[in-house]
């Protein structure tokens, strides 16, 4: 959609007074503008959108005055027959030439460059995030998910991470949320575990600003790695909070430059008219973030929890074993000696079998 625009035509009689001539009789001099009024945005809608005017004036020809004179009398019986004033209430006045600006444009947010990754970051006030329902996989014993929260708040607290819950953080702007999803491994289809971490804010399309999203703006994933057995499940997900932690103190960080910095500029270099948006900050929402000590861990936290080998490194079943084999085109393996009956199993999307 483009921006809203609308033109109005308006008559000007300009008097003209010689210095030399001042007390004798007066010429006399016709002018036509046009006024381009413009909401300034490209998707702004209902009767709340800014206006901007930008005017063209051209003189008419001095020979044509005495045709303009029987305009302006027609057009001064018309308001007077409509009950309006003949001087109209928005008439502009005209106190010195107005010259288009070429290097002004107005505000296109797909003109922007893309910001940095960690952008999404920068100026965040307040967070939720609730790990605390997290089952813990099979092996392990003791609290888990508790164990993980306690751990994630004094990490944020540290960081100066408010944490709020989800009643509180629909009123914080951009309403923040970060979710850890947790896969245990599954011995009988032989997927090790993984975790993935992904933070959520409102957003709104380049394309059309009324369409408002909760969006993906940060992610981060780790998963199962035979050459690092001591990063269990535990320290996987305990891992996104440090990474996320580290990633929120380099946004923030004095030194860190954003891509699009005041004035905003368009793709190619021009200066564009931002309209002015007041965002209330978390400090005027007066919310109440957890009272955590980033010193010290409380006396009643939870320890982490403790695990076996098993829950490291599960060992695959028999039915997952003969369908990695399988689809590496492999007989079953055994260590029985002897005849053996091999059953009978279907290669993944070959439609062929063996036996």
């Amino acid at each position: 959609m483009k921006p809203c625009k609308s033109l109005a035509i308006w008559l000007v009689t300009s008097l003209v007074l010689p210095a030399s001539a001042v007390g004798q009789s007066s010429d006399e001099r016709f002018w036509i503008s046009r006024e381009r009024i413009s909401s300034g945005v490209d998707n702004c809608r209902g009767d709340d959108c800014p206006r901007y005017s930008e005017f063209t004036t051209r003189l008419f020809d001095p020979d044509k005055k005495d045709q303009m004179r029987r305009l302006m009398a027609l057009l001064d019986f018309q308001a007077a027959a409509n009950g309006l004033p003949l001087e109209h209430p928005e008439t502009p006045e005209f106190c010195a030439r107005q010259l288009p600006n070429p290097n002004q444009v107005i505000w296109n947010p797909e003109w922007m460059q893309t910001s940095h990754k960690l952008e999404a970051l920068r100026g965040l006030e307040a967070i939720h995030v609730d790990v605390s329902g997290l089952k813990a996989p099979e092996g392990f014993e003791g609290p888990f998910g508790e164990a993980l929260q306690e751990e994630l708040e004094v990490k944020f607290a540290a960081a100066g991470i408010p944490i709020v819950d989800k009643e509180e953080i629909e009123r914080v702007p951009g309403q923040p949320k970060l979710q850890v999803f947790f896969s245990a491994t599954n011995p009988d289809s032989g997927c090790w575990w993984s975790v993935f971490a992904t933070m959520t804010q409102t957003a709104l399309l380049t394309r059309d600003i009324s369409v408002k999203i909760s969006a993906g703006t940060w992610a981060h994933m780790k998963g199962f790695d035979p050459d690092n057995l001591e990063m269990t499940e535990y320290s996987a997900i305990s891992g996104v909070f440090d990474q996320f932690v580290s990633d929120y103190k380099e946004a923030n960080a004095e030194d860190f430059e954003p891509v699009n910095t005041v004035p905003y500029v368009d793709l190619l270099g021009r200066p564009m008219t931002i309209p002015e948006v007041h965002v209330k900050p978390y400090a005027e929402i007066k919310l109440e973030p957890r009272d955590v000590d980033p010193e010290a861990q409380t006396d009643d936290a939870k320890d982490p929890p403790e695990y076996s080998p098993l829950a490291q490194k599960p060992e695959l079943s028999p039915k997952a074993l003969k369908r990695i084999q399988a689809t590496n085109g492999q007989l079953p393996q055994t260590d029985l000696e002897g005849e053996v009956e091999f059953e009978k199993v279907t290669l993944t999307g070959g439609g062929s079998s063996g036996s």
